[in-house]
């Protein structure tokens, strides 16, 4: 500023006393169980079995300041409406995965196996879905492996993708918006 007053209503427009609160509550109930089936003579064939519960629970106030309904005009330089937020998602999920070793102990493969595996999922927001993959591993030497695998998945978006309101305005090029020589409205 160039030694001029500022006015009371500029200061009103760059300070804002915003007071926010949230709280995000998660509980996950899971059981899994894995170990051996039989063996083969490249080892043990294995398997790992499971089911989770999931169920995410968010709260946001915003400040009333900021709220949705409000104009992005009536607010303080840079502050801009938002939401509060209310909101929860559950998941209940299963899945398996097995490991079958095919060769071992040979020139060249230490050990080479297959693994597979599914999950079925059931998400408030989305519904069912199932997703698997299938691997390959073949360790050449202790100290050289190779893997790789192919695999089909997706997921349900979280609260925060859900429920997040974000409004973006072009950057203000017009110079001090408190100067009182500044020639645009706002």
């Amino acid at each position: 500023f160039t030694g001029a007053a500022v006015s009371d209503d500029c200061i009103l427009a760059i300070n804002a006393d915003l007071k926010e609160t949230a709280v995000m509550e998660q509980t996950v109930w899971e059981a899994n169980v894995q170990g051996a089936l039989f063996a083969l003579p490249a080892g043990d064939i294995r398997t790992a079995f499971g089911a989770t519960y999931r169920d995410n629970g968010y709260i946001f106030r915003e400040d009333t300041l900021k709220e949705r309904n409000s104009s992005f005009r009536d607010q303080a330089l840079g502050i801009y409406p938002a939401q509060s937020i209310d909101a929860s998602i559950n998941s209940k999920e299963v899945y398996g995965e097995i490991s079958i070793p095919v060769i071992s102990d040979t020139p060249f493969i230490e050990m080479f196996e297959l693994i597979g595996g599914a999950r079925y999922a059931d998400s408030s927001i989305t519904g069912g879905s199932t997703t698997w993959k299938i691997e390959a591993n073949w360790e050449v030497t202790e100290w050289l492996r190779f893997r790789g695998g192919y695999n089909v998945a997706q997921r349900a978006p979280n609260i925060g993708e859900l429920y997040s309101l974000t409004q973006n305005f072009g950057l203000l090029t017009g110079g001090v918006g408190c100067s009182r020589g500044n020639p645009f409205s706002y």
